[in-house]
């Protein structure tokens, strides 16, 4: 009985541990000019990616994302960014952040999801030098 209980501990101290560690990283990218999220592809093909959720941390600049084995060439922000599906919050571990949007970016290729946390969004599609569509 105290096995498990000790168990149960060490567990939520090894998830707490996670978390102060993804929003570490979210932070330095963010001062890096990048954004750590999720990508995936919704429709088409874009190399490095598919239609599973991938963890990317991505260089924004304007019209154009990167990271290490992927390079993006945004041609536009069809939508506003929307809240996550109950599905989608449960089918993957996104940002840590609280509150998360998916960004969907049209390249030449592809229609790309961006798993984020809504707190980026703005200056993402800044970044991208977009305004987004309503």
């Amino acid at each position: 009985m105290f096995e498990f209980f000790g168990d149960l501990i060490v567990g939520f101290f090894q998830f707490l541990a996670e978390i102060a560690i993804e929003g570490r990283r979210e932070r330095r990218a963010r001062e890096r000019g990048a954004v750590v999220g999720l990508m995936r592809v919704q429709s088409g093909e874009a190399s490095g990616l598919s239609p599973r959720w991938r963890s990317i941390t991505a260089k924004v600049d304007p019209r154009r994302l990167s990271a290490e084995e992927i390079e993006l060439h945004i041609l536009g922000i069809p939508k506003p960014a929307r809240p996550l599906r109950l599905s989608e919050q449960l089918s993957a571990v996104g940002p840590s952040s609280s509150t998360t949007a998916i960004l969907e970016l049209q390249t030449a290729d592809a229609v790309i999801e961006w798993w984020i946390p809504a707190q980026d969004v703005q200056w993402v599609t800044c970044g991208l030098e977009f305004v987004v569509q309503s």
